[in-house]
């Protein structure tokens, strides 16, 4: 998955994001100002190596004033941190979770008109495409062979694009030695 995505709060974040039906994920969430790196492997815990302004973003998201959030990237900026599963930056390693979240609104796509074929990279792709509650919906589907979605583009107030390739491959994951992992309760004052 790659490209733009709207979380809570009306803040757009850039996704680069590979994640497998193993349970493997690498990749980059990026926005405010901040970027992280997310893995996991196998189905474990899914591990974020954030910035100084990714955590202070954090703390401040949770509730927390700055200088919570300067204390929290102090002790977490550069390092390996195990995220809690229901965390929202964990979600995007959890593929079928964020298919489902951006399948939420099920009317958005129910009475999508077909439109013109359109390239999505080197694959040809039928754009199906509606109007709904303001915005401008399509989705690229592709023509040959399994019809997997390969572009999501929404127009308007929350614009946002999304691209999907590389079906069926495996992710390769490099977990990071144990002594560089911090556990998110040693940081509790």
């Amino acid at each position: 998955m790659k490209g733009t995505a709207h979380v809570k709060g009306g803040n757009t974040i850039e996704l680069d994001v590979r994640v497998d039906n193993q349970g493997n994920c690498t990749g980059t969430i990026s926005g405010d100002g901040a970027k992280a790196q997310l893995l996991r492997s196998e189905g474990g815990d899914v591990l974020i190596k954030g910035d100084r302004t990714f955590w202070t973003n954090s703390a401040r998201a949770s509730g927390g004033d700055g200088k919570q959030g300067e204390q929290l990237a102090e002790k977490l900026a550069g390092k390996w941190v195990t995220a809690p599963a229901d965390s929202q930056d964990a979600a995007f390693c959890d593929k079928k979770q964020f298919l489902a979240a951006m399948d939420q609104d099920k009317t958005e796509r129910q009475g999508m008109k077909r439109g013109e074929t359109a390239k999505v990279g080197d694959e040809e792709a039928l754009i199906l495409k509606k109007e709904h509650k303001g915005e401008r919906i399509s989705m690229h589907v592709a023509t040959n062979g399994e019809p997997y979605i390969l572009k999501t583009v929404t127009e308007g107030s929350e614009s946002s694009s999304m691209t999907f390739d590389n079906y069926g491959e495996k992710v390769k994951v490099q977990q990071p030695p144990q002594d560089e992992i911090v556990d998110p309760a040693d940081t509790q004052a």
